[in-house]
């Protein structure tokens, strides 16, 4: 017996009844449903029921579809081109870069434009379901008395000061590809607590002057003064070099350390570490020394693009529930771009100020991150060259 699926279910359930009554062994009617809830993908109970008549078969109504075939490509093609976030800071990011992806002679149909601007995070999470399918997922992966030690108090990175920015928290990735034997570069990163501002900077190894001469090149770059750093445990921080120089470089800057096994001490870097370089540098081996300069050059571009155009969250406050199990409710802030969370504490006659707004309006985040993904293509195949071994690396996230 075939069945027709194009046929609608409550044109033929008389048909269809009148076929099940007439059946009389179970094995028959056993297989009349298999039929047909292989063939209309109808609930089995529900079928039963719709075929002794106990249930009245209901159409869904529903509302038609509000957004058309039209605005769920150029959604799609928008969260390509800024780089696959996710919805939340995806829809912050909608205007600048659909007038970044115009720019670029890209056709972008008016009607469809006004459909996505109207959609709302949960919306574009959603209609994000089918591009996002089949994607490789991202592995986020992070690994540690003397006198200078004990100098340096332990606190928890919750006790930070948080409402200007200067206080910030440090650290290192190592680009080893799961292999720490030889040499091979690292990544000095850090971020500010009140404003989540990036930096980030290569390290060929870890030693005590490759990690001073990183830091020197984020101090450089940081639009204010360090007044508080709080790295981890690592030696290449908790050194006699890396602090006098410190020292030195930001007179009357404060210390502090996270305490032995307590990685969220320095959650707020860590969370940078797995959610920019990761995703950027993947697990691979950087072990080439030649490419100091081009690391240098490309970390300069992802901490651009991090800070102008890459919106984040922050907890606004964390309670827990007396309920079975530790719950807790966290509540974060509308998501923001570090240079829009810098420009609201800084005056508006303020040079600095002035120079982020003036770099965000005239840099094209598109043609940024196309520029970072063709520095790190480059770098890979600069890696397969030198050594038959990364013939084959997993280029996916360059792509």
């Amino acid at each position: 017996m075939k069945f027709n699926a194009m046929d609608t279910f409550k044109g033929n359930l008389r048909r269809h009844r009148r076929q099940y009554a007439a059946l009389r062994s179970k094995k028959a009617r056993t297989a009349f449903l298999d039929r047909l809830t292989g063939c209309l993908g109808i609930n089995r109970k529900y079928l039963i029921k719709l075929l002794r008549g106990k249930r009245r078969y209901k159409p869904h109504r529903g509302r038609p579809p509000a957004y058309t075939p039209a605005a769920a490509a150029l959604l799609a093609s928008l969260w390509r081109a800024a780089g696959m976030p996710c919805a939340q800071y995806l829809r912050p990011m909608l205007a600048k870069l659909a007038r970044d992806y115009a720019a670029l002679g890209n056709p972008v149909d008016p009607g469809a434009l006004a459909q996505v601007s109207r959609m709302s995070a949960s919306t574009i999470g959603r209609r994000l379901d089918a591009p996002r399918a089949g994607l490789p997922s991202r592995r986020n992966k992070r690994s540690g008395a003397n006198a200078l030690k004990r100098a340096i108090p332990e606190i928890p990175g919750s006790q930070l000061p948080g409402e200007r920015p200067g206080a910030c928290q440090a650290d290192t990735v190592a680009l080893c590809g799961g292999d720490m034997s030889e040499s091979f570069f690292y990544i000095a990163t850090l971020t500010d607590t009140a404003t989540q501002w990036f930096e980030c900077a290569p390290s060929w190894n870890r030693g005590s002057a490759a990690t001073s001469r990183a830091m020197r090149s984020i101090r450089e770059r940081l639009p204010f003064v360090i007044t508080h750093l709080h790295p981890d445990n690592g030696s290449e921080f908790i050194n006699t070099l890396f602090v006098n120089e410190l020292r030195k470089a930001v007179p009357g800057v404060e210390l502090s350390r996270s305490r032995p096994y307590r990685k969220n001490d320095n959650c707020r870097i860590e969370q940078k570490n797995g959610s920019v370089i990761r995703e950027y540098f993947s697990d691979i081996r950087f072990d080439l020394h030649s490419q100091q300069d081009a690391l240098e050059a490309v970390c300069r571009d992802i901490a651009l693009f991090t800070n102008l155009f890459r919106p984040c969250k922050k907890l606004v406050s964390k309670e827990r529930k007396d309920v079975r199990g530790v719950k807790y409710t966290k509540r974060y802030d509308s998501p923001r771009t570090p240079a829009e969370r810098l420009c609201e504490m800084l005056p508006a006659t303020d040079p600095k100020r002035i120079e982020l707004m003036r770099m965000c309006e005239s840099t094209n985040s598109i043609c940024l991150l196309k520029s970072i993904h063709t520095q790190l293509r480059r770098l890979v195949r600069e890696l397969a060259a030198g050594q038959p071994c990364y013939s084959i690396l997993d280029l996916h996230c360059y792509i």
